[in-house]
């Protein structure tokens, strides 16, 4: 009896775990299926976000300022224009990675009857589009980096056209507050340190004549994304820089040779001086010594002693 109770039983537990089974299954379908929807919305959001972004860049490309005159203003908007490009791509990459997990979830066997071809259709209208705007983009950028680099060579130029004023107005000034010395102060101790000034007003030149072949290096090839008409700024810049430099340093150069020359002059006539005071006692000594000679024969080794001592003793 036990026996033939227990058919029932076993019966009923088999279709227990089917239907258990059944519950599980289900379930597990109705999750799968709450992944895509959940994964659908995120996608859609994140294409709404696009098409918000897409719209206001266009915008931004259509309005682009031709001439940014500043650099700080060019770096602010190069500086976001990669951010909100850097913000598409992440909202592109993050678009077409639920696109791709959706259509992997969708050919599971749970969801056999949902269709994917209209989503892979977005998903490669969404990946061509990627590829047009991040040119668009990039074209963008590279306008305003021209811009940019634009303001920043022409700055630096104007950086060194203040530098090389400067040191025209101390050289100018030097050259006045020793010409306006009277002859005394002239001398040749105050010679020597005006010309120790002028070596370092030469060393100046140098230093800006350096300065200025490495902005002209550094720009040399970014010349090339130039507009003309701002070539031609910069170009013009340069070339009238370069020629004052040049011309100024003529002239510190043939003002150095003027003192060097005055200074040799200098040197020369305190020897002068020192030669003729010490000649001058040598012929008083000799004319002393003269008078003590008893013979002609002593007055005669007495003019070739003096002779051997005054002709090499000569300045040159």
């Amino acid at each position: 009896e036990l026996s033939g109770k227990g058919a029932p039983v076993k019966e009923k537990s088999q279709q227990l775990r089917e239907l258990i089974h059944l519950h599980q299954t289900q379930e597990e379908r109705i999750q799968d299926y709450e992944d895509i929807l959940y994964k659908l919305v995120q996608f859609h959001q994140v294409k709404e976000k696009l098409g918000h972004l897409h719209k206001s860049r266009e915008t931004e490309f259509v309005d682009q300022p031709e001439d940014l005159e500043d650099a700080h203003e060019a770096q602010v908007h190069l500086s976001r224009a990669q951010e909100k490009q850097a913000h598409v791509d992440h909202l592109h990459k993050l678009a077409l990675s639920l696109g791709v997990d959706i259509i992997s979830s969708v050919q599971r066997p749970n969801c056999s009857n949902v269709s994917a071809k209209n989503l892979q259709q977005q998903l490669d209208l969404l990946e061509g589009d990627s590829g047009n705007w991040r040119a668009r983009a990039q074209e963008y950028e590279r306008t305003l980096t021209c811009s940019l680099e634009f303001c920043n060579t022409r700055d630096s130029i104007n950086e060194l056209k203040e530098s090389f004023k400067d040191i025209k107005k101390k050289f100018n000034n030097l050259k006045f507050n020793y010409a306006k010395k009277n002859e005394k102060a002239r001398n040749l101790k105050a010679l020597k340190y005006q010309i120790q000034q002028v070596d370092v007003h030469a060393e100046k030149i140098q230093a800006l004549k350096k300065k200025m072949e490495k902005v002209e290096n550094r720009t040399s090839d970014s010349f090339l994304s130039y507009p003309n008409n701002k070539v031609n700024v910069l170009l013009e810049a340069m070339k009238d820089l370069q020629e004052h430099v040049d011309e100024f340093d003529k002239v510190v150069t043939d003002y150095k040779m003027t003192l060097d020359l005055t200074e040799h002059l200098q040197e020369m006539i305190e020897e002068c001086h020192f030669w003729y005071e010490d000649a001058s006692a040598t012929v008083v000594r000799v004319g002393k010594y003269s008078t003590e000679c008893k013979t002609k024969e002593a007055v005669q080794i007495l003019h070739q002693q003096f002779n051997k001592y005054i002709r090499p003793s000569v300045p040159q």
